[in-house]
């Protein structure tokens, strides 16, 4: 991808998922992410969506991620669109994860490194959650609550993984995904 088609890409989906929020549409762009970056079913076309993906959830999603954790009151208006962020990865990575299992080793690797990255943001996130323990006591439950939910997917991939498996004929050994629980 060139830089202006980055740059295109970042700010069409930035305005998008902004506009879903304000509007109160944001099973919208839950719908617009599940479909435009999950399963793919072409290995044409597959290559595009991993990248697309992969910049998407890296320079968009865990952006977001760190400026709420930059600035943790319940005031910040990342928050708003923390929630959609995680709703979306919610959608999109069990999609990704069916369809790669089946025999896509390429694809399944990047999925697992896509899988560490998020996990690094979202630790960040509840560490913040932990030790200010100020704020908006539901929103902290709620981010709390659709991390778990990610986690959870998460450790089904690393158990999954964890001693190696099939793939399109190949054997696929990766590391474990450390999946930390925050500090109390």
């Amino acid at each position: 991808m060139s830089n202006a088609t980055q740059t295109d890409i970042f700010w069409s989906i930035k305005s998008f998922l902004e506009k879903s929020v304000r509007n109160r549409q944001v099973c919208d762009f839950i719908d617009f992410c599940a479909l435009a970056l999950g399963e793919v079913i072409g290995e044409e076309i597959s290559h595009h969506i991993r990248l697309l993906r992969t910049f998407v959830v890296q320079n968009i999603f865990c952006e977001y991620f760190r400026i709420a954790r930059e600035a943790p009151d319940a005031g910040n208006p990342a928050w708003a669109y923390v929630l959609p962020c995680l709703r979306a990865v919610s959608e999109i990575y069990p999609s990704v994860w069916n369809s790669l299992v089946a025999e896509n080793i390429c694809g399944l690797e990047a999925l697992v490194d896509d899988l560490i990255s998020l996990m690094i943001a979202m630790h960040g996130m509840l560490d913040i959650i932990s030790e200010t323990r100020r704020g908006n006591g539901a929103l902290s439950v709620t981010v709390s609550a659709r991390i778990y939910d990610f986690a959870i997917f998460a450790e089904h991939v690393e158990f999954y993984l964890r001693d190696g498996i099939h793939v399109g004929g190949k054997f696929l050994r990766r590391t474990h995904l450390i999946i930390q629980e925050p500090s109390s």
